[in-house]
């Protein structure tokens, strides 16, 4: 933030510092490297001032679904006591199992799901 502002305003002055004269700013008033790249990057892109993109794509879950998967988890978990299987819901095994729920892939079976929600009778 501070950087891509320091750049930005800095360009409107006499004498304009360059990325890097920012990018040795930042490094010793805050103690972060920003690369002279991503100031520039960022400066020409209007992102002035805001946090720093994260990497990645955007989610794209609307709510509906967030609640059906909320709901599922919940469902899912008091099978598992209902069974007498509550070690099987941990958090470790919740987040894989999650993962493998949203990971998009095509022609995505999901008996696998449902088989290990229901108990073997």
């Amino acid at each position: 933030k501070y950087a891509t502002k320091l750049y930005s305003d800095s360009k409107t002055t006499e004498q304009p510092l360059s990325a890097a004269k920012v990018q040795e700013i930042v490094k010793k008033k805050l103690g972060v490297k920003v690369s002279k790249r991503t100031i520039q990057h960022n400066v020409k892109e209007g992102r002035i001032g805001t946090s720093p993109q994260k990497p990645g794509p955007k989610g794209h879950f609307d709510d509906d679904t967030v609640l059906n998967l909320s709901n599922a988890f919940e469902t899912y978990v008091k099978i598992k006591q209902i069974n007498g299987q509550s070690g099987d819901a941990t958090m470790r095994k919740l987040k894989k199992l999650l993962k493998q729920c949203t990971t998009p892939k095509k022609d995505v079976d999901c008996g696998w799901l449902l088989k290990s929600l229901l108990p073997d009778s």
